[in-house]
């Protein structure tokens, strides 16, 4: 770090003395906590600005405080969210993916948006993303989607008291988005796959809504698969 007394001799502004991986974090905490905060802070100077431009702020930059599609915004929103995209922002990609798909019924580009979120780590893509497999009629695929779709219905996360409240909140999550799209791609609500495990309670159990039972539910990860497909499809139509 540049001594603070040389600095001020010299003329610099103290804060350029700032190391940039010291400013890079900072941004970035400001970036996933408000998108406003952050977009000020670009306009504040030319130094933060280009400061502000760095792939590992945007890539963990919030967007809380945006509707999912952009029907009127401000001028510095859409270079903002392309910027995000090119620094693989889990949520942009997310978001693109399910407006892509749902919206746009471009089926390939929907996936491969979702698919590059999944592997940056975002829950609700991987969710998502395992459903959207399970509708595709090809064995392969659906056996992909049934061991997404499982690693999020059986995780417990560390900060998370129950394993039922990542899933709870990829339905949250993945309904909020739905909810602003006129669904132009819906999927079927009635494929399912045959369960021949003998040892599987699930038709002794209610299944005629979301189980929020976690704990007790069937260990036959066919079953799961199939109820958590049904409700979700259910409800991209709008019955649920």
């Amino acid at each position: 770090m540049a001594d603070i007394k040389t600095c001020y001799r010299q003329g610099v502004p103290m804060i350029k003395s700032i190391p940039h991986e010291v400013l890079t974090e900072i941004l970035g905490k400001v970036a996933s906590s408000s998108l406003v905060d952050h977009l000020n802070v670009n306009q504040t100077c030319k130094f933060f600005h280009e400061a502000a431009q760095d792939d590992f702020i945007l890539r963990h930059a919030s967007l809380d405080e945006l509707p999912v599609i952009q029907w009127t915004s401000k001028a510095e929103v859409a270079p903002f969210l392309k910027r995000c995209e090119h620094a693989q922002n889990p949520e942009v990609l997310y978001r693109q993916g399910m407006v892509e798909f749902f919206y746009n019924n471009q089926i390939d580009l929907g996936r491969e948006l979702l698919q590059r979120s999944s592997n940056s780590g975002h829950t609700v893509a991987t969710y998502v993303l395992g459903i959207i497999f399970l509708d595709s009629g090809d064995h392969q695929s659906i056996l992909r989607g049934r061991e997404l779709l499982n690693r999020i219905l059986t995780k417990r996360s560390n900060n998370k008291t129950s394993r039922g409240e990542d899933v709870e909140e990829c339905r949250k999550k993945s309904r909020r988005v739905i909810r602003q799209l006129w669904v132009n791609n819906s999927l079927n609500p009635s494929q399912s796959q045959a369960c021949n495990s003998s040892r599987c309670t699930t038709g002794q159990k209610n299944v005629n809504g979301w189980s929020s039972n976690y704990e007790d539910m069937s260990d036959c990860e066919i079953c799961r698969c199939n109820r958590e497909f049904s409700h979700f499809t259910k409800m991209v139509l709008g019955v649920n």
